[in-house]
């Protein structure tokens, strides 16, 4: 299971969406207590991805 999928099934009001070639990419990553803005926030620095929010769902995609 991703990072993504994980944190969308714990997320009853936002969730979170990627664009390209994204999930392809590794990262380990804890979380502990954060909300899943600041972890899409941490994953889009660790993997230097554009963010963007629009309703109830965060976008992450590559930086152009």
């Amino acid at each position: 299971k991703s990072i993504v999928e994980a944190l969308n099934a714990i997320s009853s009001d936002k969730k979170i969406e990627l664009s390209g070639a994204i999930d392809e990419r590794v990262l380990t990553v804890a979380f502990s207590g954060e909300n899943i803005d600041e972890m899409a926030k941490l994953i889009g620095i660790a993997l230097n991805l554009n963010i963007e929010k629009k309703d109830n769902i965060i976008y992450l995609s590559d930086k152009r």
